[in-house]
Formats: C-alpha cells, structure tokens, sequence
C-alpha cells in the first residue's frame, strides 16, 4: 500500500499495470486528513505495520528506500471509504 494525499493519474496508471502483469501487487490509498490529523494517521499506520514514513513531514527520502522501511500485515482488507489492517507485524499500543 502506498499512502499519499493524492495520488495522479500517471501514477495510479502505473500502479495498475503493475497489479495486472503481476510485477508487484500494490494499491494506493489517499490519506483521508492533511495537515497534523494526516500526519498522525500515517504514523499510526508506520507504526502497526512497522513502516517508514517518507514525504515532507519525514526527514527520510523516497530516493533511499529499501526493503526494511517497507511494513507488513497478515491481511489487508480494502474498499472504496475503509482500509483495515489485520495481524500487524509492528508495535501494538
């Protein structure tokens, strides 16, 4: 999953291509506050799925990327207004 405050056109057309020849299997989904409401969503995400959170809220640049910032979940369940994360493999408060 990719989380942003907006996701273009260009780049939700690539996501797709990527889905349908099985390259990788991904979805964007757009954070649904701005400002400090949106930035403490995504730190709550970062941190139930062990994340890194990369943007201009984050020192963290996209370019440096690597397998270890990527989170993880044992399901992800995905609808047009709701994501649920289930069996989180990062910290639960």
């Amino acid at each position: 999953m990719i989380f942003a405050e907006d996701i273009s056109e260009s780049v939700m057309s690539t996501l797709i291509y990527n889905n349908q020849k099985k390259i990788v299997e991904v979805c964007g989904i757009t954070v649904p506050n701005y400002g400090d409401k949106g930035v403490m969503y995504l730190n709550q995400v970062s941190e139930r799925t062990g994340a890194h959170n990369f943007g201009q809220f984050s020192d963290s640049k996209i370019e440096n990327i690597d397998f270890e910032h990527i989170g993880k979940a044992v399901k992800v369940e995905i609808d047009y207004l709701e994501t649920f994360l289930l069996g989180n493999k990062g910290k639960n408060d």
